[in-house]
């Protein structure tokens, strides 16, 4: 596809939390058949999505070094994607901390300035009226739903970091980074509601 030949990883679900290739097929495992599946036998982080992929791109540049050849490598990391669930020890590494609701979220349920027509406002924040909008970004700020996911999307993040982490060690290691130029970028993921709205 589009000239890459290796494309034995690539899917098309975002919501899969875990791989598994098992009798030459890829399979996808929803968090809940993820943990049962693979956190009993404590080898989530093996079939984790991001820690899955991560690995097979480091096979991947493994190859590429041991045949001599060069390479171009794509690596799309599903994390941070709902639902907001993240694998051990990430699921609770932010538990201590407290999270605000970004002001331009707050601005948006206040309507001030009015937010545009694409925006997502959920059902319940659509219609506050102006007199009890605080009241109602105080609750969802103190809700334990809020909080719960704000610290499993951080906990994505830091996933990502360390899987990235893992990557630039194995570049530095074979001393590929002297020759390989690494491109980090993202799309918009959850948004910490910056612009999605509760």
């Amino acid at each position: 596809m589009f000239g890459f030949e290796d494309t034995e990883f690539q899917w098309n679900r975002g919501h899969w939390k875990c791989l598994q290739k098992k009798n030459g097929k890829l399979r996808g495992f929803k968090y809940k058949q993820c943990a049962k599946k693979f956190l009993e036998k404590n080898n989530m982080s093996k079939n984790y999505a991001t820690d899955f992929l991560t690995t097979k791109a480091i096979q991947f540049m493994k190859r590429q070094q041991q045949n001599n050849e060069t390479f171009a490598l794509v690596l799309s990391i599903p994390d941070p994607h709902s639902p907001n669930q993240v694998r051990p020890p990430y699921d609770t590494m932010y538990d201590d901390l407290s999270f605000r609701i970004p002001e331009t979220a707050k601005m948006a349920v206040r309507k001030k300035p009015s937010i545009p027509k694409w925006s997502y406002v959920h059902e319940n924040y659509r219609n506050v009226p102006p007199s009890v909008s605080s009241q109602k970004i105080e609750e969802v700020e103190k809700s334990r739903w809020y909080q719960n996911q704000q610290k499993k999307i951080f906990g994505m993040v830091k996933l990502i970091d360390d899987n990235v982490g893992r990557i630039l060690r194995f570049l530095e290691e074979t001393g590929l980074e002297k020759d390989t130029i690494v491109i980090f970028t993202s799309d918009h993921g959850d948004l910490m509601h910056e612009r999605e709205y509760f």
